[in-house]
């Protein structure tokens, strides 16, 4: 394998990979042979992980922050633990009721539905 580091060890829980800041106490960081990576302060133990949990997915058990932009590119999402479902589509009058055309503006500027209503 060229321009590549292999590391085989005993069991996919053990650390394969690591490293920190001469005089920390712990790893700043690590990947496991299972793929999981961990990434701490280095004054404890590591605190974040990345895992692969299924085909094509990865997971945390921690938050995860975006400070700047988060685009989703693919075709199904859903939100507080729902299934991921297609972007719905959003019909029907909405004259005379501003708050709904409100409503219906803020979620189609968002993404989250297609506003095919007519006023």
């Amino acid at each position: 394998m060229t321009g590549t580091v292999t590391n085989n060890v005993a069991a996919a829980g053990t650390p394969a990979f690591g490293g920190g800041v001469t005089g920390d106490t712990f790893d700043r960081w690590r990947i496991l042979a299972n793929g999981t990576i961990e990434a701490g302060s280095g004054s404890t133990a590591r605190d974040t992980n990345w895992r692969r949990s299924a085909a094509n997915e990865w997971t945390t058990d921690d938050s995860v922050i975006v400070t700047l932009m988060l685009r989703h590119l693919g075709t199904t999402l859903g939100f507080y633990g729902a299934a991921a479902t297609t972007k719905p589509v959003v019909t029907g009058s909405r004259g005379g009721n501003a708050a709904l055309a409100s409503l219906l503006t803020a979620l189609a500027n968002l993404g989250l539905v297609t506003d095919n209503t007519t006023a």
